[in-house]
């Protein structure tokens, strides 16, 4: 780890960090993705579900939060949650570190909230759903304990590509 994981500041979000939201999922999506989803079908996927009017929604929606992790000063890192209380189920939606803040324990930190709010919310288990193709996020996930139990189809822009969907059991300590 390159750096101590206390000196990491998690916070929530507020409208002004609707652009840097983007910006964070913009970078790291062409980082990772563009490898097999070609770059205008990332810039639509975003331009379509990140944009302000879609940000607006999911910031009224209570259900759903987005945390930021800040390093120095500078974000380095967002995760999005939802408490899906028709499926009774709590999801990780999003979890994106720049790459340049990979390997300071960013993930970790981010994850261990969204664990510490599951278990708040009485939920004995995290979904989430990672692309098959981003290897290095599967094997980081399972590393960190999540078992990926079926495959669907995820679609961005015009490119469908086979997304796992899995889970991690939740002990209660954190």
């Amino acid at each position: 780890m390159k750096n101590n994981i206390d000196e990491i500041i998690i916070r929530k979000w507020t409208t002004k960090d609707f652009a840097v939201i983007r910006e964070i999922l913009k970078i790291t999506w062409l980082d990772t993705y563009s490898k097999f989803i070609p770059e205008s079908d990332l810039l639509f996927y975003l331009n379509e579900t990140y944009n302000d009017e879609k940000l607006s929604l999911l910031f009224a929606n209570t259900d759903t939060t987005f945390h930021l992790a800040e390093l120095n000063s500078a974000v380095a890192g967002i995760m999005r949650i939802t408490d899906s209380k028709n499926e009774k189920r709590f999801y990780l939606n999003s979890l994106y570190v720049l790459p340049e803040y990979q390997g300071y324990g960013i993930g970790k930190k981010l994850s261990a909230v969204a664990e510490k709010t599951a278990l708040g919310l009485r939920y004995d288990e995290i979904w989430l759903g990672v692309m098959e193709q981003n290897i290095s996020s599967v094997e980081w996930y399972k590393k960190n304990g999540y078992v990926f139990t079926q495959s669907e189809p995820f679609q961005m822009g015009k490119t469908i590509v086979n997304h796992f969907i899995g889970y991690k059991k939740l002990s209660g300590k954190i």
